[in-house]
């Protein structure tokens, strides 16, 4: 096994085209770790934690692009997510210990797709696309659910990397959203449900309009709620 740390994605893209075998990135740890207790590690470990470009959060073009390697508590923390996308906020704060929240990476959660994970509802609501440079160097930018299909299971390949989210900016006039987090505690723990909901709310029409209710819990794939009707 080898380990090394690449500066940005033009000294990646070179690694890539150099190693063969088994590739696991590493940024946050907080899942690989645990995944490999007792499991043969790859034949390259790629450090990404300080890869230039993957740890930027820029709205651009409509959209709000969160890099892969931007941990849980800069999602928290960061005033443009807290005016753009508060639930994503309000969910990251509920997400493990203050130790693990300063290590685990937006990309990480995505990747892992390990069930009742915190984000993935909010991600799955929200309507992100999902931007990936393939082991080949192609870069995509797909629907979640063409990403996340299902517990644990994602179309990343060997090598594959997640670069960043694309989350679509709305007006915040009107905008409503919630997150709630159930388990058996209230503090650092595995959630047996958690639920995502987000609405326009039309002042003129006294409506809600687009409501979407995405649920996730520990035994189902993370999936949106169908509705009959609102009042």
């Amino acid at each position: 096994m080898m380990a090394l740390r690449v500066a940005d994605l033009t000294a990646l893209a070179s690694v890539l085209q150099q190693s063969g075998g088994r590739i696991d990135y590493i940024a946050g740890g907080t899942d690989l770790i645990i995944e490999r207790q007792g499991s043969p590690w790859a034949n390259l470990i790629v450090d990404i934690s300080q890869t230039v470009g993957l740890d930027r959060i820029e709205a651009d073009a409509g959209f709000l692009r969160i890099g892969a390697g931007v941990t849980i508590a800069r999602l928290i923390e960061d005033p443009l997510i807290a005016r753009t996308a508060p639930m994503l906020a309000r969910a990251a704060a509920q997400f493990g210990s203050a130790q693990i929240r300063n290590r685990a990476t937006l990309g990480g959660n995505i990747a892992g797709a390990m069930p009742a994970a915190d984000l993935l509802p909010v991600l799955k609501c929200h309507a992100v696309k999902v931007e990936i440079q393939r082991r080949s160097g192609v870069r995509e930018v797909l629907d979640f659910d063409a990403v996340v299909l299902g517990r644990g299971q994602t179309c990343l390949g060997n090598g594959d990397l997640i670069l960043a989210v694309h989350l679509p900016l709305a007006e915040a006039t009107g905008r409503i959203s919630a997150f709630v987090k159930l388990g058996p505690r209230q503090a650092v723990t595995i959630a047996c449900l958690n639920l995502a909901a987000l609405a326009d709310y039309g002042m003129a029409s006294n409506r809600l309009r687009d409501v979407r209710i995405v649920a996730d819990t520990a035994n189902h794939r993370v999936r949106r709620i169908p509705l009959a009707g609102l009042v």
